[in-house]
């Protein structure tokens, strides 16, 4: 069955595709249906017949208002609270966590007044696998586990110690070999003046974004 652009309206609304937007000139310009189904199907959901639209909406609402969210950062090593969104429905909540070698840990929790949420055990850095059943309800989520602070050099760890460097936008270096915009051979050339100087770092954008 032809899926229709209500369908579609619906569905990139809730994936987060404007239906218009207003260019450099002030000028408003619409999205066409085409584009928005093709953006749909790149993010995994496929709008091409009612049938896939239908699919792909339920698809994204059970992922929005799930048993847990999609995507849950805790700190690395420390124990966590992941909340439950049960909705109308009680009753014991079972959860497994898989951990990026296959190591599973398991759990279950009643929910209450005062307990709407799973304690997670101290996991170690890296990405994990959840997933959460309440009677037939069922959810998945990738509990992403981060250290407290970045990786610091050692001639930074002090408190208090302080190096200096440059940050530079690569396409903005300019030098007599080349023809307008930055190279690599440029930016190399930067950080050996800069160093010479006694920079510790160069920030090169968009290469670090």
């Amino acid at each position: 069955m032809a899926v229709t652009e209500d369908v579609v309206a619906r569905l990139a609304d809730e994936a987060g595709i404007a239906a218009d937007y207003t260019d450099a000139f002030g000028q408003r310009v619409e999205t066409p249906l085409a584009v928005r189904q093709g953006l749909l199907a790149a993010l995994g959901l496929p709008a091409g017949t009612e049938e896939e639209a239908q699919a792909s909406l339920n698809r994204i609402r059970s992922l929005r208002h799930g048993l847990v969210p999609p995507l849950v950062p805790v700190e690395a090593r420390r124990a966590a609270r992941v909340p439950v969104r049960p909705g109308d429905a009680s009753g014991t909540v079972s959860w497994r966590v898989v951990d990026e070698r296959g190591t599973a840990r398991d759990g279950r929790v009643a929910l209450g007044p005062e307990t709407a949420a799973i304690e997670l055990p101290p996991l170690t850095p890296g990405y994990h696998r959840l997933t959460v059943t309440l009677g037939e309800t069922r959810a998945e989520a990738t509990v992403i586990a981060a250290p407290q602070r970045c990786w610091r050099p050692r001639a930074l760890g002090d408190e208090g110690a302080r190096d200096w460097g440059l940050a530079a936008q690569l396409y903005g270096l300019r030098s007599k070999d080349n023809l307008g915009i930055g190279t690599y051979a440029d930016a190399g050339r930067a950080a050996a003046d800069a160093g010479a100087r006694g920079a510790a770092f160069l920030g090169l954008s968009p290469v670090h974004a």
